[in-house]
């Protein structure tokens, strides 16, 4: 299966679990299921189109999604929230550090005011295989919740980790949940 028809399965996705996502939250401060609280997002950065993770059998965990996401075995979705409140989509490059930090090189664009004004996204990590004829098998990935990581003294400890892979555009990000893929 080509790249192409790949990055729009992916799209189509992310943009059917992104549905919900346009409404003004309530405040200026968001706070996930894991405790951590991300300040000025202005709205519910986190799709909850999904109430059942039909993939979680087939989800990357650990070591297993680093090393994939590594590879490149798979595509990369990022979901911020426009100013407005409208999702925004991107496809781009993604990588690990470990099982906590990932890191991105993204030019000046909307994702990245995105992420500036907000300081959180989803990063999709998707393989597809349509040789598998187990459902489980043909699907697997996972969702990453990051949060931009300012710390000046943490970055300069995690490009210290990328062996050269980093530089001053590159993004690095805290991985604050993974999630199975919808």
């Amino acid at each position: 299966m080509n790249k192409r028809l790949i990055a729009l399965l992916c799209g189509t996705v992310m943009v059917f679990s992104l549905t919900g996502c346009g409404n003004k939250a309530d405040n200026n401060v968001t706070e996930n299921n894991t405790g951590v609280i991300i300040e000025n997002a202005s709205v519910d950065s986190i799709s909850k189109a999904s109430t059942k993770a039909f993939y979680e059998e087939s989800s990357l965990k650990g070591q297993e999604l680093v090393d994939a996401v590594n590879a490149r075995t798979g595509t990369f979705t990022y979901a911020t929230t426009n100013e407005d409140g409208s999702p925004n989509l991107a496809i781009f490059g993604f990588g690990m550090i470990d099982e906590n930090y990932a890191m991105a090189g993204i030019s000046e664009n909307q994702t990245l005011e995105n992420l500036k004004r907000n300081k959180i996204a989803v990063v999709s990590f998707y393989q597809y295989d349509a040789n598998a004829t187990d459902k489980l098998e043909r699907n697997k990935g996972a969702r990453l919740v990051v949060k931009v990581i300012e710390d000046q003294a943490k970055i300069d400890e995690l490009k210290g980790k990328t062996e050269g892979k980093s530089n001053e555009n590159t993004t690095f990000f805290e991985i604050v949940e993974i999630k199975p893929l919808g």
